[in-house]
């Protein structure tokens, strides 16, 4: 029978230190003040910290939930994965991405970002792997969320169905908005 192998100490430490990997990204651009060629550097972490990347959902989530609240304005279904790519980009390089409080510059900033070299640049340092990693758990959250919404609305449905005799209980169970996720 084969000696059976472990996993060592050693293999945990190399496979967490993928993490702090850094890419360089340079190129060169026309500086906007003196108009002449640079070399710039974009600094570009190609693996996803799990930590990180709950931070950047977060963050995107506040983006989606701060466009619901606002009603005007939106990213639309096509754009959804642009839209997670960019909030990689946010997260895990060191580009001046907006964090303006207004929802309507930073969808605005987004739509011009995304129309920029600077985009495609480091889009194409995003390893696919690390980009399924993200979006998977963002279809995870999605679909937690739609059963959670099932249910919230059955429950209302039969508390509707109840026949309750205290005007108190019937004001305090009456069916109040779910929020979309």
């Amino acid at each position: 029978m084969a000696k059976e192998n472990k996993v060592l100490q050693s293999m945990i430490e190399n496979e967490f230190n993928k993490y702090d990997e850094v890419i360089d990204i340079t190129f060169n651009d026309t500086d906007p003040k003196t108009k002449e060629q640079k070399e710039y550097t974009i600094k570009f972490y190609p693996y996803f910290k799990p930590e990180r990347v709950v931070k950047m959902l977060k963050a995107l989530q506040k983006d989606l939930n701060d466009m619901n609240a606002d009603g005007e304005v939106k990213v639309e279904d096509d754009h959804l994965p642009l839209f997670v790519i960019y909030h990689i980009i946010k997260e895990f390089s060191n580009l001046p991405l907006t964090n303006s409080k207004d929802v309507n510059k930073r969808i605005a900033y987004f739509y011009k970002f995304i129309n920029t070299d600077y985009f495609k640049l480091v889009d194409q340092y995003i390893l696919q792997d690390e980009f399924n990693k993200v979006w998977d758990h963002l279809m995870e959250i999605m679909k937690a969320n739609e059963k959670i919404n099932r249910m919230a609305k059955k429950i209302q449905s039969e508390i509707q169905g109840l026949d309750l005799k205290s005007p108190e209980l019937r004001e305090e169970l009456q069916p109040k908005r779910i929020p979309e996720a």
